[in-house]
C-alpha cells in the first residue's frame, strides 16, 4: 500500500511540476542554396516543448510574433514544413495551452539556417623563382568564407606560412598548388590557388675562341 501511495505521489508531483522550458535549443537546418531560407519541421519539437505535459490535453501552437502567441491568433499551420520569413535567424513564439489545468505557457525557439560551406572560386598567378615578395593566397581566390585552412598539395621549395596564408618563392622552387578548405556542419568545400613558378633564365657560362685571321 505504501509503495502504491509513493508511486501515486510521484506521478502527481511530476504532473503538477511539468511545464514547458522557458526557451528551446535552436533548431538548425542546412541552407539548400545559401539564400538564408529553409524548411523546418516544427512538429519534431513538440515533445520537448511539452516537457512532460499530457499531449492529449495540451495544445501547442507556433507564432511569428510574441503578440500573436499571447492572444492565440495567426498560428503557423504548416508546422511540418515551415519556411522562415527572416533570413538566417528567426525567433518563433510558442503558446502552450494546458487545458487539463487551465494553464497557458509561453516559450521561444530560434530557427537557424546554417550556410553550406563555400571556399570561393580558385585562381592563379605566375611569378619568377627569384621573387622574394610573399604572395597572399587569399588574393588568388574570391568569394570565400572566413575560417578555412590552407593546405599545400603540390610543389617544393619556397616558404609556405599556413596560418597567414602566404607563400614566398625561392630559387629552385616548383609550381605550387594550395587548397583552401572550409568545413561547416553542412559539409565542406575546397578552392584552389595555383602559383606558377618561372625558373630564372640561364644563358650558360661565358667562353672564348681563338681563330687565325687567314
Amino acid at each position: 500500500m505504501k509503495k502504491l501511495l509513493l508511486v501515486l505521489f510521484l506521478f502527481l508531483s511530476l504532473s503538477i511540476n511539468a511545464q514547458p522550458p522557458s526557451s528551446l535549443p535552436p533548431l538548425s537546418v542546412c541552407d539548400p542554396n545559401n539564400d538564408g531560407f529553409a524548411s523546418f519541421d516544427l512538429a519534431s519539437q513538440i515533445t520537448a516543448i511539452l516537457n512532460g505535459l499530457n499531449p492529449n490535453t495540451t495544445l501547442v501552437t507556433f507564432h511569428e510574433t510574441a503578440n500573436d502567441a499571447q492572444i492565440g491568433t495567426n498560428s503557423i499551420t504548416a508546422i511540418t514544413a515551415y519556411t522562415n520569413i527572416i533570413p538566417q535567424n528567426q525567433t518563433l513564439f510558442i503558446r502552450v495551452a494546458d487545458n487539463a489545468n487551465s494553464q497557458i505557457y509561453y516559450t521561444t525557439m530560434d530557427l537557424v539556417v546554417a550556410a553550406n560551406a563555400n571556399a570561393g572560386t580558385g585562381g592563379s598567378v605566375t611569378v619568377c623563382e627569384t621573387s622574394s615578395i610573399p604572395i597572399d593566397l587569399f588574393s588568388l581566390i574570391t568569394g570565400e568564407q572566413a575560417g578555412g585552412i590552407w593546405v599545400s598539395t603540390v610543389g617544393t621549395g619556397g616558404t609556405f606560412n599556413q596560418i597567414a596564408g602566404t607563400y614566398t618563392p625561392a630559387p629552385g622552387a616548383t609550381t605550387f598548388i594550395f587548397d583552401y578548405i572550409v568545413n561547416s556542419p553542412c559539409g565542406s568545400d575546397i578552392s584552389t590557388a595555383t602559383i606558377n613558378i618561372i625558373p630564372q633564365p640561364d644563358a650558360g657560362t661565358d667562353g672564348s675562341a681563338t681563330i687565325c685571321d687567314t
